[in-house]
């Protein structure tokens, strides 16, 4: 080969992968207009879109981060024609970055753009739908993010109608900031209503936490139901929203709320239909915070024990503790998990819980008193003992470790062990735990992993 051309063959082997960069680059999913395979109708519906943007090289695709609907391009009858409508999501780049909602609809067979406004955030979270009052015709829910900031989340609720000359009308029926949100039907009528839990920072160096209920009335209007229910406001950062029913059919929302790095409450809201009111049961109305859920380390709500229903987790202060630890063990203490019920927080079953491996041994009714627990602060060994008097430890148990399919160490001998996923959490019982009632299969069957 000569030698000029062996130079210039050399030359694009090295600036290939560059190339390569730089086309990705340009291609990012936000920036490419059109998604590949669009055809038959969505290709109307994208070139009626781009028919109705002054330049489309102006345009960035924006795609909802969470939820069923993930695409820029989300077809749905938000009018209840019988008929889907599409709804775009975007922002120019020429203007501030503030997300643009694009509805086309088809008109005399043809699809056009009827209807475009600009939206409530700078990216999108998610778009639902939901017929809040039996009518036929659903509503949208869209989430927003300001700015790309975790805590700085708006809720709108969207409706529509057909006015004079058939033009398209979309109304914004609730404008709400939020931390949480979730729909469900919280008065048991048999229609939704959008529960939020929100933090009010509107007042420097005075946080302030409340949940509110928002309902679609007779008149096409979605407004709070009763007064917004008060909340522990000393909390860090929400975590999590899960629903259930309890008893008498009562929906209940339980909100785990990180207190600083590493301790957690729940708090509890339901509709009491007879104050037709939110309530929260769990907060102290003197002090106005939560400290009967309170616990440390920071371990979530959950169904402990695969009955269904979510417990949460109490742990009670430590007693004085033994004389002789020098530092090399720390003591973990038992978790108490309670059901919610009208009446308030009752026990239902026991544990210790490592809340870094999020495992816990639940603790049979009849050991509940009787049994102490150290872990090693350098093997992370947990050696289990028996106690008479709850504050002294007498004989060991059993001993609980922990091995990672990466790990090559050798465990050695072992009488019983647990695997789940990469992890093996094994031990051996003794003599004085056969005594105590213990058995290996027992000890396997009351561990449990949760998240």
């Amino acid at each position: 080969m000569d030698k000029k051309w062996m130079i210039v063959y050399i030359g694009a082997i090295v600036l290939l992968p560059f190339l390569l960069l730089v086309l990705m680059r340009l291609e990012s999913p936000s920036e490419i207009l059109s998604p590949p395979g669009f055809y038959g109708q969505n290709a109307e519906i994208q070139k009626a879109f781009e028919a109705s943007i002054a330049d489309k090289s102006d345009v960035e695709l924006k795609y909802p981060t969470s939820g069923e609907y993930r695409s820029a391009f989300v077809l749905y009858d938000i009018d209840a024609d019988g008929e889907e409508e599409a709804l775009v999501f975007y922002s120019l780049k020429s203007e501030e970055s503030t997300v643009r909602v694009n509805i086309l609809d088809k008109v005399d067979n043809e699809w056009k753009s009827v209807y475009d406004e600009v939206g409530y955030g700078s990216e999108i979270i998610s778009i639902e739908f939901n017929d809040f009052n039996g009518d036929g015709k659903e509503e949208f829910i869209i989430c927003w993010s300001l700015y790309q900031a975790k805590t700085s989340k708006v809720m709108t609720v969207h409706t529509t109608r057909i006015i004079k000359n058939n033009v398209f009308e979309v109304s914004v029926l609730v404008n709400q900031v939020y931390s949480f949100m979730d729909i469900v039907d919280m008065d048991s009528d048999d229609y939704d209503e959008i529960l939020v839990v929100w933090q009010d920072t509107t007042e420097p160096n005075l946080q302030k936490s409340y949940a509110s209920l928002f309902k679609m009335q007779k008149d096409g209007n979605m407004t709070q139901m009763g007064q917004k229910v008060v909340l522990d406001a000393s909390i860090s950062a929400y975590e999590s929203l899960k629903l259930e029913k309890i008893d008498d059919g009562i929906a209940v929302a339980y909100i785990d709320a990180y207190k600083g790095e590493n301790s957690m409450i729940t708090e509890v809201v339901w509709w009491d239909a007879n104050k037709q009111q939110l309530v929260a049961p769990c907060l102290d109305s003197a002090t106005l915070t939560n400290t009967s859920t309170f616990r440390s380390p920071a371990i979530p709500s959950t169904d402990i024990d695969g009955d269904g229903k979510i417990e949460i987790p109490v742990i009670k202060q430590l007693p004085d503790k033994e004389e002789g630890v020098k530092g090399k063990e720390t003591q973990i203490v038992m978790t108490t998990w309670s059901r919610i019920t009208p009446n308030g927080l009752v026990p239902k079953s026991y544990s210790f819980v490592n809340d870094t491996l999020m495992y816990a041994f639940m603790v049979p009714e009849q050991f509940k008193n009787s049994l102490l627990v150290y872990k090693h602060t350098e093997t992370g060994v947990a050696t289990y003992y028996s106690t008479l008097d709850g504050v002294t430890r007498d004989a060991p148990l059993f001993t609980l470790s922990v091995k990672h399919s990466s790990d090559d160490k050798d465990i050695g001998e072992f009488s019983f062990s647990v695997t789940k996923d990469d992890m093996v959490l094994y031990g051996t019982l003794t003599n004085a735990g056969k005594d105590f009632g213990l058995t290996n299969k027992k000890i396997e069957d009351n561990i449990i992993f949760f998240k």
